[in-house]
């Protein structure tokens, strides 16, 4: 019933160098070039002789970061195995089908009141609902009602933007 697939094997090799050579390198660099530096204090070389233990010192130091630095091969071996599997046979059934069906109530509207004017009480000032000064009284400082007498009973007074120029209007 499953059919498996097979794809060619993929071979991928490549090099990589070693990266934590790079600190040995260094350290090995510093410790020959200090040993040379001895060698040439210490002893009483002419020009020639001090120039020749120089090369050989940088030689040595060339040949063992070669050591250091060998690349490794690294192989990559990638199989890819696809499998398919046959669909089912689905016999249809001669017995009806019940079903269940819920039916939700439509939602209740919430009775939140709609007030027509808006008021701050620390400015002591009040707005129409649409007031775009209005809408920037923080809601601990609001303070809501349908007429203006409310409003003129505690002292607010009138936005000049939205109530004064329906006033005039």
């Amino acid at each position: 019933m499953d059919n498996v697939v097979k794809y060619p094997v993929q071979v991928r090799e490549y090099k990589v160098w070693n990266e934590n050579a790079g600190i040995i390198s260094v350290l090995l660099g510093i410790t020959i070039i200090c040993a040379v530096a001895v060698l040439l204090l210490l002893s009483n070389f002419d020009f020639t002789q001090r120039v020749i233990i120089i090369w050989i010192g940088l030689l040595i130091y060339f040949i063992l970061l070669l050591i250091i630095f060998k690349p490794s091969k690294v192989r990559e071996v990638r199989k890819n195995i696809v499998m398919s599997t046959d669909k089912p046979v689905i016999e249809e059934s001669k017995k009806p089908v019940i079903e269940e069906v819920f039916v939700q109530e439509p939602k209740k509207k919430l009775d939140i009141p709609h007030y027509e004017y808006i008021g701050s009480m620390q400015t002591r000032t009040y707005h129409l609902r649409s007031c775009r000064l209005g809408k920037l009284v923080k809601k601990k400082y609001q303070l809501s009602n349908n007429s203006l007498e409310f409003f003129k009973k505690r002292k607010f007074k009138a936005c000049k933007i939205c109530v004064l120029k329906k006033r005039k209007a």
